[in-house]
């Protein structure tokens, strides 16, 4: 009989660090999520944020126009206009009105209310093109709403495992 060779827990790297070397290779596959996942699990979360908002008709401004949320380092880009029943997600070519650019690290930082688009927009880690009128009403709007304790656990779980991998 064979002994078993055992790999002393000294030398295995740790977690965060494996975590760290795979994480890019993480948000490049991001995009090949499929987008009906995609939809169905961002129009659940904006429904979830803006059921007030859509309600008191502070989405209006919404409705049959474009916002797009380009997420650089994940390689997509998605459209958002105010349909019938609430938000909706499309990955098909529109014309935005209104296009907002950053990486999905500074969208969640907004999120959970850690960093103010004005702060991100002037330290160019934002970039916001189109409609200047209607970026202000996003801005107001989608990223002031007060969120459901669900949403507010993905989003800040969300954000405390982004940190952990990029920063350390």
């Amino acid at each position: 009989m064979s002994k078993s060779t055992r790999v002393p827990v000294s030398i295995l790297p740790h977690p965060i660090a494996v975590m760290r070397r795979i994480h890019p290779l993480m948000k490049r596959q991001a995009r090949y999520i499929p987008f009906g996942l995609v939809r169905t699990s961002i129009e659940a979360v904006m429904r979830g944020t803006l059921q007030e908002p859509i309600r008191n008709g502070e989405l209006e401004f919404l409705r049959g126009r474009w916002l797009q949320l380009h997420v650089v380092d994940l390689g997509v880009r998605w459209n958002i206009t105010l349909g019938l029943i609430g938000p909706i997600l499309v990955q098909s070519a529109v014309r935005p009105d209104v296009t907002i650019t950053g990486d999905l690290r500074h969208f969640v930082e907004m999120a959970n209310a850690e960093n103010d688009p004005d702060t991100f927009f002037f330290q160019r880690k934002i970039r916001v093109e189109g409609d200047t009128e209607m970026s202000l009403w996003v801005k107001n709007t989608l990223f002031a709403s007060e969120k459901p304790r669900w949403v507010q656990v993905i989003t800040e779980r969300l954000g405390r495992f982004l940190v952990m991998v990029e920063e350390g």
